[in-house]
């Protein structure tokens, strides 16, 4: 299948995309994710993701501001409660919705880190980041436990000037302990 937009004519292509999520074809599904299309194709499904991501985040804002409004007397229960079964309704369109770009994105993700050269970058960055674990519990197992010797500390200065990529680029490099600081702020955002 020939599809109608270019890899460079994202506009285009999530538009169609759209139109697969919702109504898929097999055809057009293979033809999107030919080494042609799928990098663009990963690359617009993830801007759906993240506008998604926004929208529920300025919905449940909006939630928050009724339940105040609510609360302050500017609403009575009865649009409260047709408010709440209105988000509740959405919510869960777009729960299947997001689910469906996330599995799409992990049917092609291993053929676009193949492609654009990120399955080395994951490699090394997955294996900085059990040295980096390793490392802080190696510290805090010493220092709960024993006094450091002088070979701990020698292979903790060590390791802390090394520099760890925070983006794929590694245009944003930090040092072990940010890095740490990084991971486990980027791992409260996901349990959120």
């Amino acid at each position: 299948m020939r599809l109608p937009y270019e890899p460079d004519d994202d506009r285009a292509a999530e538009e169609l995309i759209n139109i697969e999520l919702r109504n898929p074809v097999i055809a057009r599904w293979r033809a999107m994710t030919s080494d042609h299309y799928v990098i663009q194709t990963d690359r617009v499904l993830l801007r759906i993701y993240r506008r998604t991501e926004a929208t529920y985040i300025t919905r449940n804002a909006r939630m928050a501001d009724m339940r105040a409004a609510f609360v302050a007397n500017e609403i009575t229960a009865e649009q409260r409660r047709d408010a709440i079964a209105q988000h509740e309704a959405w919510k869960a369109t777009v729960e299947v919705f997001r689910a469906e770009v996330e599995q799409r994105r992990e049917q092609i993700i291993h053929r676009v880190r193949t492609l654009t050269g990120d399955n080395g970058f994951t490699i090394a960055r997955t294996s900085l980041h059990a040295l980096a674990r390793a490392v802080a519990e190696h510290r805090a197992t010493v220092d709960t436990e024993y006094e450091p010797t002088k070979a701990d500390r020698l292979l903790w200065s060590r390791l802390s000037i090394v520099t760890y990529p925070l983006d794929r680029h590694g245009e944003h490099t930090a040092t072990l302990d940010e890095y740490l600081r990084h991971e486990e702020r980027k791992q409260r955002g996901q349990h959120a």
